[in-house]
């Protein structure tokens, strides 16, 4: 993707009136729609694949929720997710969203994506606390 910057009047640049400047923006490979979807999914997953399913979910939340930085947010989650499917007492069906791992995540897009992944977790949970309520 391009995006294309105008800069007008010459007072800058003698003789010209306008100056295009280019610059190439990567576009954003995996949307925080997406990351909300795959982690509100996994939730739903982890709720309803063991008796345990509350619990489970609220320890990968608080496990996730302390880490400030990418590297260490997506090992902590992977870990977490790792030992729930491989755990022979747990032995969910859950597993990574690969697409985390295609880009390079910084600054805002990281927070975008720890608040897609958190926001997701915590609303598979809210939906399971609403059922037993009789609110769904």
């Amino acid at each position: 993707m391009t995006l294309r910057v105008w800069l007008e009047g010459h007072q800058f640049y003698k003789g010209l009136e306008r100056i295009i400047i280019e610059y190439e923006v990567e576009e954003t490979i995996v949307s925080y729609q997406d990351i909300y979807n795959w982690a509100y999914a996994v939730g739903r997953t982890v709720l309803s694949g063991s008796e345990k399913g509350e619990d489970l979910l609220r320890r990968l939340i608080f496990d996730v929720r302390g880490e400030d930085l990418p590297g260490r947010f997506l090992e902590k989650l992977s870990g977490r997710l790792t030992e729930y499917k491989t755990n022979k007492n747990i032995a969910l069906d859950v597993s990574m969203y690969g697409k985390l791992y295609e880009e390079r995540w910084h600054g805002d897009s990281f927070r975008y994506v720890k608040s897609a992944v958190l926001s997701g977790f915590l609303n598979s949970l809210a939906s399971k606390t609403r059922k037993q309520s009789g609110g769904e």
